[in-house]
């Protein structure tokens, strides 16, 4: 990253491992080596800024999460959606967390879950819409 601030590409910390790592390559016959972290991949390939919005996409995605999670809104689905934004969060922290020995970068599933959070926050706010639009049941008074 100190070499290559804005990045090399997608695919280049493979590409120049022979060149940074070259006694590694060797002792596994040229083998071109990955870094095994998303966090460092991102960087290494996209530079400080790819790493960046990488970083705020992710933080980004969590907090529209725990937004759902911990709304105070009240209507018949809410508790459901509450439980479906958690087990997003979790799935989303648990690939997180396997991103920092693996390289998840451009694996799917991160941005599948980042989706379904977005899908389920929209859900929500349209029930909640539909909720605040439902007439009220309003007594009316006895006639004399």
């Amino acid at each position: 990253m100190s070499d290559h601030p804005l990045g090399v590409g997608g695919g280049a910390y493979s590409a120049l491992s022979p060149v940074y790592i070259p006694e590694i390559v060797a002792a596994h016959e040229g083998q071109m080596r990955d870094v095994h972290n998303t966090y460092l991949l991102a960087g290494s390939e996209w530079g400080w800024l790819g790493l960046f919005l990488f970083v705020a996409f992710l933080l980004s995605t969590l907090r529209g999460m725990n937004g759902i999670r911990i709304s105070k809104l009240v209507f018949p689905e809410a508790d459901k959606m509450k439980i479906e934004s958690i087990a997003l969060m979790l799935g989303l922290i648990g690939v997180l967390v396997a991103g920092i020995f693996t390289s998840r970068f451009y694996a799917e599933v991160i941005y599948w879950l980042a989706a379904f959070g977005a899908i389920l926050k929209n859900i929500q706010m349209t029930a909640y819409e539909e909720e605040l639009a439902k007439p009220e049941m309003i007594e009316e008074p006895p006639s004399a």
